[in-house]
């Protein structure tokens, strides 16, 4: 794999389709000498969608909070099921993930069962609202 014109792959693919120059894969093919099919297959590759979608991410900057906003207000508005799709794979992606192993009971009417629990809610929230 040419490793430099991967990566100027990546980053074409990551940029919005209104603003990409060259305005086509097929042309990005030509001017960077590379077949179509090479970029197709590149597309394929494990790890592909992880680079391009950190790209993305990296490019959003500060306008990532906004763009979920919206994207999150339009389900609300119209429960568009491609918005709500989008959504739930960018939540399954960044939101933390917490594993609790326990073998046994849970008592939870037990005050010091109750008082963990709290706790880990108020962890949980501090995670992912930053409060």
């Amino acid at each position: 794999m040419k490793y430099q014109e991967y990566w100027d792959f990546v980053e074409w693919s990551a940029t919005p389709s209104p603003v990409r120059v060259p305005k086509t894969q097929q042309e990005f093919a030509k001017i960077k000498s590379i077949h179509n099919a090479t970029l197709s297959k590149w597309k394929r590759v494990e790890g592909f969608d992880n680079d391009r979608w950190r790209l993305v991410t990296e490019n959003m900057g500060d306008k990532l909070p906004d763009v979920i906003y919206a994207l999150q207000n339009r389900i609300f508005k119209d429960g568009n099921p491609k918005a709500i799709e989008m959504f739930v794979n960018w939540a399954r992606d960044v939101m933390p993930t917490v594993k609790v192993i326990h073998e046994g009971r849970i008592d939870v009417s037990d005050p010091e069962t109750k008082k963990s629990i709290d706790e880990m809610n108020k962890m949980a929230k501090k995670i992912y609202y930053g409060k």
